[in-house]
């Protein structure tokens, strides 16, 4: 890394069997807000944000591949 190089924000991405479930957690337990939450009809995708922390988490089925 170079000199002087400063990181100041991480936006971890994971996955999960059951995204309600997690963004729940987030929001509830952890004091997080849902930014998004995709699509409207059967969500596989979310974003949850608090400060500067976001974390990006996807459900992971079937259909939708761990990629």
């Amino acid at each position: 890394m170079a000199k002087g190089t400063k990181l100041e924000r991480i936006y971890p991405f994971f996955t999960m069997d059951d995204l309600a479930e997690s963004v729940d957690f987030y929001n509830q337990k952890l004091g997080f807000e849902t930014d998004l939450l995709i699509p409207d009809n059967d969500p596989f995708f979310a974003i949850v944000s608090r400060a500067n922390v976001r974390i990006l988490l996807k459900r992971i089925t079937e259909h939708i591949p761990n990629t």
